[in-house]
């Protein structure tokens, strides 16, 4: 039985705004998934921190199951001081390597950071990277925040 003191407009006010509470959160919540990460070896001397064998490139994959897209924006690694996040491309015949702001992964869709395009430069290494070694890497991303994997250093 109603409330005859509730008005019919309030009664379909109240149902919208549950309704909206509850489309809103999980379902534009991306998910994100991280796949095969590695990174190549960097076997520096350790006191050599200068040195531009004292940096490597991390490599996986982002699959993005969610119905909203999310861009990787940054990341961090307990081995180096710097993570960059960064493109190959051929440029006039030269392969070049660039810095970019974000990586945008869609929804449904998969990024490859693989060599020769998309990749994360970890620059300032700790320490060397020999085959075998594993670290911790954290990706942030704009809207799922950040989301850490681990790594397994290996030749590929």
């Amino acid at each position: 039985m109603s409330d005859p003191r509730v008005s019919p407009l309030s009664r379909l006010l109240t149902a919208l705004l549950f309704l909206a509470a509850g489309c809103s959160g999980a379902a534009t919540t991306p998910e994100l998934h991280i796949e095969e990460a590695w990174a190549r070896p960097a076997p520096f001397a350790p006191a050599d921190t200068t040195s531009p064998l004292a940096r490597t490139a991390a490599y996986l994959t982002i699959r993005n199951t969610g119905r909203a897209a999310d861009r990787l924006i940054g990341a961090e690694a307990d081995v180096a001081r710097v993570v960059e996040l960064h493109e190959s491309r051929i440029d006039g015949g030269v392969m070049r390597m660039r810095p970019v702001e974000h990586i945008t992964i869609d929804p449904g869709a998969s990024v490859t950071l693989a060599p020769g395009g998309y990749h994360l430069m970890l620059l300032d290494l700790t320490g060397p990277l020999q085959e075998g070694d594993h670290f911790t890497l954290t990706l942030n991303f704009a809207q799922r925040g950040a989301l850490s994997t681990p790594v397994i250093v290996e030749t590929r």
